[in-house]
């Protein structure tokens, strides 16, 4: 059976501990920092990725992504022509394709009238999301064929595509019907929107506490260093690939070994019925993985009525970590 793929761009919400500093951040050295010193200071470390082979894998499995999604769109369907008399050369001339955007859809999702409902679009300016809207509300739905009507799944009309390197007016006659993976943590979960949500919460938390922050640095929290992946979920459920770029080369690799051992999903996602590869995208900030780790959220619970800051706190914590680790060294010589 052909494997089919869809990406899905998930918007990162960032559940952490809040708490407003009372005095400057502080570090294992007690030097202050401002934001302006910060800033340059973060131009000096250079972006890190993972091994080659996964960033490899990932993006053999990302073309076969884009190129399933491309064959379900054809040239001179009625709803081409539909949405041909509300998109002007003009405006085909406006769109500048990318990695973040290789075509233009409408997302949206169905009621139990399988009516649209949460129409959204990439459109690149308000106009233009504002012409694809206008004419999917006077879109003859019957014309859209769904395969699979379902709360849990987001369904997706392609639009305008880059096609012979030209934005062109080509769209789907069969909706993509994409439903995310669903983890065990989140079997009781059948919207589209629980299902995400519930993920989402299971997959950082699963993430935030496999990984080692006795490769946290200073440095780290004070220039807001970033630690950005993307994986994809087989359809048997397994993570099969990624990326990963950051500015702490260890401090990846410990995250790339927590990213291996996430747990197969209960139910793989599907696209139009079928089992099919996910892709995920977190893009978080190191401090944001140590103030959700849950070993930290203990030490904050202790320390938060002391009057330091959430910086000083975890700088703090770092530091012992720091001192922890090198008690438990052992140094070894001879045969």
């Amino acid at each position: 059976m052909k494997q089919r793929c869809l990406l899905f761009f998930l918007l990162v919400a960032l559940f952490c501990i809040s708490c407003k500093s009372k005095s400057p951040l502080t570090t294992a050295s007690k030097d202050t920092f401002n934001k302006s010193e910060a800033d340059s200071m973060a131009l000096l470390y250079p972006i890190h990725h993972n091994d080659s082979v996964y960033i490899e894998q990932f993006l053999t499995h990302e073309n076969v992504i884009f190129s399933t999604i491309d064959d379900f769109t054809t040239l001179n369907n009625k709803i081409t022509i539909h949405f041909r008399k509300y998109i002007s050369g003009k405006d085909l001339k406006s769109i500048e394709f990318n990695k973040e955007r290789r075509n233009v859809h409408i997302d949206f999702q169905l009621n139990r009238n399988k009516e649209p409902i949460k129409i959204t679009t990439n459109a690149p300016t308000v106009d233009l999301d504002e012409k694809i809207k206008k004419a999917f509300n006077e879109l003859d739905f019957s014309l859209l064929k769904i395969v699979e009507f379902n709360s849990s799944t987001k369904y997706t009309l392609i639009v305008i595509q880059n096609y012979g390197n030209t934005p062109s007016v080509r769209c789907n006659t069969t909706a993509i019907g994409y439903t995310p993976p669903v983890y065990i943590e989140c079997k009781e979960e059948f919207s589209y929107d629980g299902i995400n949500k519930c993920n989402y919460l299971y997959l950082t938390e699963f993430l935030y506490n496999a990984i080692d922050l006795n490769f946290v640095k200073a440095e780290d929290l004070q220039n807001d260093h970033q630690m950005n992946l993307k994986f994809i979920v087989s359809p048997q459920g397994h993570v099969t690939s990624s990326i990963i770029s950051s500015q702490n080369q260890r401090l990846l690799n410990s995250y790339q070994k927590a990213v291996n051992r996430l747990p197969k999903a209960k139910f793989p996602a599907k696209l139009n019925g079928e089992n099919f590869y996910y892709c995920y995208i977190y893009p978080t900030s190191i401090k944001n993985i140590v103030r959700n780790n849950n070993h930290f959220k203990n030490y904050y619970n202790y320390k938060k009525h002391s009057g330091m800051s959430m910086d000083q706190i975890m700088m703090e914590y770092l530091i012992i970590l720091d001192k922890a680790r090198r008690k438990n060294l052992i140094y070894r010589n001879g045969f």
